[in-house]
């Protein structure tokens, strides 16, 4: 209901509507409606067409490279995270990431998320000559070391390799960068190994792979960033795994259980620590199998591999190598036994922050290194870690990208010696694997082991009987 002119109510729509509409059209109207004419043409002259048509043409490499090196070098960085510093510097390789209509279809997509592909891949460290100490990801699982610089970097320092800061024995010169990095990115470098003069050049690592081997699938999947643990490839991985069947069936039953569960029950939700769950059946299970009832039930024509002695007058060698997944420190081990399966010697190394890979790579080039010096000429090598027994067999020949160890390890293993590197199972390197974990814990780089550790004892002995053991029954 509203009031109009006369002064009267009314409810009638219409003429509600009618009195709004007038009321703004008064509140808007112009007191003196006239205007002068101004001539626009003569203040503002048109733009030819041919201005039109530059002004709409693309941006020029020039001009990008100008307007790029106008900004100041070390100004607050992009949504990338890198500073102008970083594309003046690199411009001759920034520059040059595009494709062609002949390209393939992978680095057609590739050139065009460079940021976030560039960003997967890392360095593993060899002589230190070709990876930049500042701008170069050469620490496993941290970034660039200039984004946590706290203070100014002097130009011709930032194309400085990572051999020019070492000292004269070949340790990190912290003084070279403590004043600029905060205390943990100081701590993280000092855990690293420092480039060796001796090793093969540094090499790209491509960090989503676990061998750090580049391959369509994981570069698809880590630069599109889908869930490779769709529903469909979850059963497949699990029933086709290599793990033991009584293992495959576990999973299975748990996760087809649970996925039952949430398809025919809406209050149904995934436990929250579900590993804790298989974890406790799973001893339960191992306990069982365990029992002398249990044993009686094996198959006696289903043998487990065994440890073997080596042939009269070898030794063997077995090494692994580990890594912790709370802080990425890294370790290798390995134990000399000769042909009675009798400890000789042995080895720990500490290796910092390295993969998976590198640390089994290092294990073997301390191996050899060590069999060598102690004067041993026939030796077998054993591994459980497929890529690198392919690698350092001629297996993968044409690798693009070896490790900086190789080159070292061909050496070694070209020398007037015989030597034999295998792949075998897991199963029967658990020696090795357990002086890799001891490497963990170890504050230094190599510690050489004259005697077998304590912890060490009773499993040696029982993969010495073990192996006599088809000679015990032949007899």
């Amino acid at each position: 209901m509203l009031k109009n002119e006369d002064g009267d109510w009314t409810e009638d729509v219409e003429e509600i509507k009618a009195m709004a509409v007038n009321y703004f059209r008064k509140l808007f109207e112009e007191d003196n409606p006239i205007r002068c004419h101004v001539n626009f043409n003569a203040i503002w002259p048109p733009i030819p067409c041919t201005v039109w048509d530059m002004v709409n043409t693309p941006f020029t490499d020039d001009e990008v490279k100008k307007a790029v090196f106008s900004i100041g070098g070390l100004k607050a960085p992009g949504s990338d995270g890198f500073p102008a510093k970083f594309y003046h510097l690199n411009w001759d390789t920034i520059s040059e990431i595009s494709s062609k209509n002949s390209d393939s279809r992978l680095w057609k997509e590739i050139t065009c998320v460079w940021d976030d592909f560039a960003d997967l891949v890392g360095w593993e460290v060899g002589n230190g000559e070709k990876i930049k100490f500042w701008w170069d990801k050469w620490i496993p699982g941290q970034h660039r070391l200039i984004e946590d610089t706290t203070c100014d970097i002097e130009q011709n320092e930032f194309h400085k390799g990572l051999n020019k800061f070492t000292n004269d024995n070949g340790c990190w010169n912290i003084d070279m960068f403590k004043d600029c990095l905060p205390s943990e990115r100081v701590d993280a470098i000092l855990k690293m190994n420092p480039p060796d003069a001796a090793l093969g050049p540094d090499q790209p690592r491509w960090e989503p792979s676990e061998n750090n081997a580049f391959t369509i699938r994981s570069a698809y999947h880590a630069i599109q960033k889908c869930n490779m643990n769709n529903n469909e490839q979850n059963w497949k991985r699990i029933w086709k795994s290599r793990n033991a069947y009584r293992n495959q069936f576990l999973l299975w039953s748990f996760i087809w259980e649970w996925r039952n569960k949430l398809i025919n029950n809406e209050d149904f939700r995934y436990p929250t620590s579900p590993h804790s769950s298989i974890i406790t059946v799973a001893r339960a299970q191992n306990k069982a199998l365990g029992s002398p009832l249990s044993r009686v039930d094996v198959d006696p024509h289903c043998e487990k591999a065994l440890w073997k002695v080596p042939e009269r007058g070898w030794i063997k060698v077995n090494i692994d190598g580990a890594v912790c997944r709370r802080n990425m420190v890294a370790g290798c081990g390995g134990l000399f036994r000769n042909d009675n399966g009798k400890w000789l010697h042995g080895f720990t190394c500490n290796l910092g922050f390295a993969s998976a890979h590198s640390a089994e790579m290092w294990g073997i080039y301390f191996a050899l290194k060590i069999a060598w010096e102690r004067g041993h000429k026939k030796v077998i090598l054993e591994c459980d870690s497929r890529n690198v027994v392919a690698q350092c067999t001629d297996r993968m020949a044409g690798l693009l990208n070896p490790h900086p160890t190789l080159s070292c390890i061909k050496k070694l293993m070209s020398k007037e010696w015989e030597v034999n590197i295998k792949l075998i199972p897991r199963t029967i390197n658990t020696c090795a694997d357990r002086l890799a974990k001891e490497g963990l814990k170890s504050s230094q780089n190599c510690s050489l082991l004259d005697e077998a550790p304590i912890f060490l004892q009773n499993e040696l002995a029982s993969e010495a009987l073990s192996a006599f053991l088809p000679d015990l029954r032949g007899s």
